[in-house]
């Protein structure tokens, strides 16, 4: 099939879901297993035969409350399914306290997001999507998980593109030393009114890009809150043109 120019850039496809597929499972603070699920949004009757992905982690402060299915982790899987990506929403291990243990709480949760990535890796044929271009996206603590994967310890390879959103980990959320030069091509969002999440974090994370040589840009929302949900039109705008570029 011959693609559509305003394919990647314009909602022109429908989109099914898919929802609670199990990818794994991992020992919970209580010592029991837990069931990890995730849902995939991909374009309904689309023929092309490899499709690139986003897999979108939800936010919630890495406690009970949000999951794959929070406000606006549907929303932009949707928009983007719409515009010829598959989007894959997964859960992972939160805790009633994570204060308490700040380092062994993030840690589950990059943990369960690696193990995510590895399920989608393994599928790819099965949904029609195209290994080389992978790309990691999260909210808030979700973002906190998907940056502090690419640029860790045994950080895995081939990731096509990162989307922060509002969620810049500062340095006592960090899980990693230093920004590593071979990460793949950033995307930041944040609002400069965020309470939660300082809107300086990621000024300094862009700041931090640009010495490593990393592509990035850093969409700065003026006197936007946390979770800047009335600028969404904006937010997937910006990102399908920075993403198509990447295409």
């Amino acid at each position: 099939m011959r693609e559509q120019p305003a394919r990647y850039l314009t909602p022109i496809l429908d989109v099914e879901m898919i929802g609670d597929i199990v990818f794994g499972a991992s020992r919970v603070v209580s010592g029991e297993m837990e069931t990890l699920r995730l849902d995939i949004y991909q374009p309904a009757g689309d023929t092309a035969p490899l499709r690139p992905a986003i897999l979108w982690f939800h936010g919630g402060g890495f406690r009970p409350g949000n999951d794959k299915r929070q406000i606006y982790i549907p929303r932009f899987a949707n928009a983007f399914a719409a515009r010829g990506y598959v989007g894959i929403a997964p859960d992972y291990r939160v805790r009633a306290d994570p204060e308490s243990d700040w380092a062994g709480t993030i840690g589950d949760a990059i943990a369960d997001a690696r193990m995510a990535l590895e399920w989608v890796r393994a599928h790819a044929p099965d949904y029609r999507i195209d290994p080389r271009r992978i790309a990691l996206a999260g909210g808030s603590a979700g973002g906190m998980i998907v940056v502090s994967l690419v640029h860790g310890p045994d950080a895995p390879t081939g990731i096509w593109a990162l989307l922060d959103l509002w969620g810049t980990p500062g340095a006592s959320f960090r899980q990693f030393s230093g920004v590593s030069p071979l990460a793949p091509p950033t995307f930041i969002v944040h609002g400069t009114a965020d309470a939660l999440v300082p809107y300086e974090w990621s000024a300094q994370f862009a700041t931090d890009l640009a010495r490593a040589g990393v592509l990035h840009q850093l969409l700065t929302l003026e006197g936007a809150p946390h979770t800047p949900l009335a600028h969404m039109e904006q937010i997937v705008a910006e990102i399908a043109a920075f993403l198509a570029k990447l295409l």
